[in-house]
Formats: structure tokens, C-alpha cells, sequence
């Protein structure tokens, strides 16, 4: 789980640069084939005890200035599981540089985007 605290410190140090501080959320675990996850139709339904199934990348919250939503959506995303390392992470970031419709970046934007790992590799 990510601490409110460590919301709270990225926000007001990102303020020490700009008023305009907005946190958006999404989240990946990998590309949904073989031999990124198994595709045995249990394991795609439920990877692991307590997971998510697997996907490729989810936007679960779009960019807002309330910190405590940020940090809301970011504890309640369930783990999920694949076979390897998440060359998804690539991916997503893709997503999220790309994301005009959803993210309405301006052009003097700064972007600072922040990689965890949230998947438990699963060996089968």
C-alpha cells in the first residue's frame, strides 16, 4: 500500500515547482499472451490466490488535484500475476504519453511519471 504521506510529499514537492499539480492513475501487468501470462482459462480468470486477472494496461484515474483520491484508487488496485517481468511497464507509459483525450495535456506541461511494480510473478 502507498501511504497518504508519500502522496502528500510527491504533491507538495512537485508544488515547489508549479501550483498546478494534477495525479492521474493507471496501472498494467503485461501483454495478455503467451509467454507473457498464462492462458490456461483458470489462470486468465484468476492468476494467482486474491488477484486481478491479468491485462495490459487499465486508466483508473484520470488527473485531479485531490490527493486523497489518488491515493485511494492507488491502494484499492488488486495485484495481478504473470509469468516473467512486466515489459508491459513500456506499454503503459506509451499510454500515458499519448493520452490527450483523457489527460488534456497542455503544451508547457511538465510530466513526471512513476513506475511500481504491482505484479507477483506466478511460475505454473
Amino acid at each position: 500500500m502507498i501511504g497518504n504521506f508519500v502522496v502528500i510529499f510527491i504533491a507538495n514537492e512537485m508544488r515547489k515547482i508549479t501550483k498546478d499539480v494534477r495525479l492521474g492513475f493507471g496501472s498494467f501487468v503485461d501483454k495478455v499472451l503467451m509467454p507473457y501470462v498464462n492462458t490456461l482459462p483458470d489462470r486468465l480468470e484468476s492468476p494467482c490466490s486474491n488477484c486481478e486477472s491479468p491485462y495490459s494496461f487499465k486508466h483508473r484515474l484520470d488527473l485531479t488535484q485531490n490527493t486523497s483520491i489518488f491515493g485511494t484508487e492507488v491502494n484499492k488496485t488488486q495485484v495481478s500475476g504473470n509469468l516473467d517481468g512486466p515489459e508491459g511497464g513500456f506499454d503503459a507509459l506509451m499510454q500515458a504519453i499519448v493520452c490527450d483525450e483523457v489527460c488534456l495535456y497542455e503544451s508547457y506541461v511538465l510530466y513526471l511519471a512513476i513506475s511500481r511494480r504491482l505484479t507477483a510473478s506466478v511460475q505454473c
